[in-house]
């Protein structure tokens, strides 16, 4: 970003997650102590701070800057955005106790617990809010940076990718070493140049095919002018918070951490799947007679489809959905083979003429999928996880892709709160592999909360 876009940006951040931290800090205060007390700060009959929020503001408007929020190149993914967010609503009340013992006064224990009780979630719908307003800004070509890309071959995907995408916040305006499209040319020893000439402030370098020389005399050019430096080392999927720089014999090195849960965190993800599972079917069971009952009424056949599916480490199981299609309609699916929207590894047609009325309606709102709460509580499935693959998928798997199986299959994953079907192939692969390096309850927490926006919309499910 320019700097003008930078303190734009910066400006409208601060000023909504001041009004979301208000909101959180100041309704607790009220709840807990009243209108009067709470207005007051301090309770008259005593010398103790009862809710000493506006304090509270400031500090967790600190904590939440301390916490790189305040970056958008270190936000710019919304699951480590939602790290950041857990990571200062749990450091600002430590600081705050601080605080107040400095003062001689100690704050409402209560009224804390309900305040970061409250902030994670508001002011992850809040910032998901700023999201939006970022997106919305940049589809009209502000809050960009304009930047040059420097790299060989391997640099026309990532090219591609955001350039048809403002979303990412970046405006390809030249090339270093890669011919694409009309964008103007020059040679890796010429970023000085092509950045001045064009206006950029910001230099992305695709270092995978580079030598290190190019590298790093490319990083010193761009560090001599002032220039933003993106650095891409090459790596074949997002590795989020498990990609760990470090020292190696007095040179930077990426460490990858194996992603896993420590033995109370696994006890606590499959503590949740038990219990929402068990407590939704049991809730739930009258709404799945209803639609059994309507399935059965608008086509022939059974209510529940059943269909094998591969689980977690290559397990077979049966997967349970509400029917959407014609009875048979597997077996006949060799029949519109060259109606297939995906060019590999999946099969979906986006107006399925094996569909039935309600079928259609169930898979709008992703209601078919209801039923796998029963797979969830046999402990095949998880409420979140890659999507289920077919055994015919696993077997076209190249190597990479076997790690999804490392991690449960799920009822809602990355993939699906990313656009579902919308996506093409190779964002499917991505957005699995990106769960399966980086699985962990903040991100299960980030993704739940994103997937009900996901149902509400139905955008891309068919």
């Amino acid at each position: 970003m320019t700097a003008r876009s930078l303190r734009e940006w910066r400006l409208t951040a601060a000023a909504l997650d001041t009004a979301a931290l208000v909101v959180v800090m100041g309704g607790a205060a009220f709840a807990r102590f009243g209108v009067s007390n709470a207005l007051h700060f301090v309770r008259p009959d005593a010398a103790s701070l009862s809710a000493p929020w506006p304090l509270g503001v400031v500090i967790w408007l600190v904590a939440m800057g301390l916490s790189g929020l305040y970056s958008p190149t270190r936000c710019a993914n919304g699951v480590e955005e939602a790290r950041r967010i857990v990571t200062a609503c749990l450091a600002a009340p430590g600081a705050l106790v601080m605080m107040s013992v400095l003062l001689r006064a100690q704050p409402s224990r209560l009224w804390l617990a309900m305040s970061v009780v409250a902030a994670i979630p508001v002011v992850g719908l809040e910032r998901r809010g700023l999201r939006w307003i970022t997106s919305q800004m940049r589809s009209r070509g502000r809050w960009m940076s304009r930047a040059v890309i420097v790299g060989g071959f391997d640099a026309k995907p990532l090219l591609d990718t955001i350039d048809r995408d403002p979303t990412w916040g970046v405006t390809p305006v030249a090339t270093c070493g890669l011919v694409w499209g009309e964008l103007p040319e020059f040679g890796l020893e010429e970023v000085s140049r092509a950045a001045r000439q064009n206006d950029a402030s910001t230099v992305v370098v695709v270092a995978g095919s580079m030598s290190r020389e190019q590298v790093r005399d490319t990083v010193a050019a761009a560090d001599d002018d002032g220039l933003n430096i993106l650095v891409v080392p090459g790596l074949d999927y997002e590795l989020l918070h498990n990609l760990q720089l470090v020292a190696l014999g007095h040179e930077p090195a990426l460490a990858l951490e194996r992603p896993s849960l420590r033995a109370h965190q696994r006890f606590l993800k499959r503590t949740v799947d038990v219990a929402v599972s068990a407590v939704g079917l049991t809730l739930m069971s009258p709404v799945f007679a209803l639609i059994a009952v309507l399935i059965r009424v608008d086509s022939s056949g059974p209510a529940i489809f059943v269909q094998r599916r591969i689980g977690r480490h290559g397990r077979v199981f049966n997967v349970y959905k509400f029917r959407t299609m014609i009875d048979g309609a597997h077996e006949v699916r060799a029949q519109f083979e060259k109606m297939n929207e995906y060019a590999e590894g999946l099969f979906k047609i986006k107006v399925d003429p094996r569909l039935t009325r309600f079928g259609r309606f169930l898979r709008r709102f992703s209601l078919d999928e209801l039923p796998q709460l029963w797979n969830v509580l046999r402990g095949e499935m998880s409420l979140v996880g890659p999507r289920p693959a077919l055994p015919e998928e696993v077997e076209a798997y190249e190597t990479r892709m076997m790690r999804r199986l490392v991690v449960r299959p799920g009822m809602t994953g990355l993939w699906q709160v990313s656009g579902r079907n919308d996506l093409t192939y190779e964002d499917y692969v991505r957005l699995d592999l990106t769960y399966a390096q980086n699985w962990g309850l903040i991100l299960d927490a980030y993704i739940m909360l994103r997937t009900l926006s996901a149902v509400v919309r139905s955008r891309g499910a068919y």
